[in-house]
Formats: C-alpha cells, sequence, structure tokens
C-alpha cells in the first residue's frame, strides 16, 4: 500500500539493527510495532517471531494489522462470501455522502460510481461481519488497499 511514512524501505534497515542487539533467531522473542501504520514491519517478522503485538492510533491501521498478523486462512474459503458481497443491493452510503461529488458536499475523492461501490461493500460485509469472524478484516483490507491505488 502507498503510504506517506510507511517503513517498507526500512525493513533490511530494521531488521540487520535488531539482529544485530539480539541475535539472528528471533524465534523467541515477541515484537512490538508501536507505530503500526499499514503493517509492513509486523507482517515482516510476523514469520519470524513468537508474537507481533501492533499499535496505531487510525482504526484504519488495526483492521490492516488484524489482517497481516492475524488472518491465516485458506483464501478459497471466502469465494461464497466474495459472491454475496458482490451480488449485494447497491446502497449509498457515507463515502458516496461526504467524499464524491454527487453526496452533496462536492468532495471529488472519489467518483460517485465508485464511492457507490466501496459503500455497498462496507455494508454488505458488515451485515454478515458475524458469520465471518475475523475473515472481515481481509475483506475490509481489500477494499482499503484497493481504493488508495
Amino acid at each position: 500500500m502507498n503510504y506517506i511514512g510507511s517503513k517498507l524501505s526500512l525493513l533490511n534497515f530494521i531488521e540487520s539493527g535488531i539482529k544485530s542487539c539480539v541475535g539472528s533467531d528471533l524465534s523467541n522473542y515477541s515484537f512490538c510495532d508501536g507505530f503500526a501504520g499499514t503493517g509492513v514491519v509486523g507482517a515482516h517478522f510476523k514469520q519470524q517471531t513468537k508474537q507481533i503485538i501492533a499499535n496505531d492510533n487510525e482504526y484504519y491501521s488495526f483492521i490492516l494489522n488484524k489482517n497481516l498478523i492475524c488472518n491465516n486462512f485458506d483464501i478459497r474459503e471466502l469465494i461464497p462470501t466474495i459472491e454475496y458481497i458482490e451480488n449485494f443491493d447497491i446502497r449509498e452510503g457515507k463515502i458516496y455522502k461526504y467524499y464524491a461529488a454527487g453526496g452533496g458536499n462536492n468532495r471529488l475523492y472519489f467518483t460517485d460510481y465508485n464511492a457507490i461501490k466501496i459503500d455497498t461493500y462496507r455494508q454488505a460485509i458488515e451485515s454478515i461481519k458475524k458469520d465471518i469472524g475475523e475473515q472481515k478484516f481481509f475483506l475490509l483490507t481489500s477494499i482499503i488497499i484497493r481504493t488508495s491505488r
């Protein structure tokens, strides 16, 4: 995800700094990312450490990190859910109202079409969140990443 302040380009530097202090085997260590953002650092260390602790002030960051760090499922399990979401009745919502020209606030972050699509997908996920558990974070992450391009 293209994000101002992303630590993606610093991963090798961060890893070499940590390993120079504690050694190359991180498997018995917990890793804490206090400014987790898009979760690239936590995801990088996920397979190397016993635990990842991620923190950030923004809720979108919680969603991204919950997906990157906690989800361990076969994506094929989501095929029926994705079909449900793609066939959900089209609905306007907050994104359309506040971030698209047609919403009445003269905002141009998204086209009307894309804003309504985001709202529809988001509302579809909300309608089944109790049934899909942690997989909702994968679906929400997919929306966040796709709309940030």
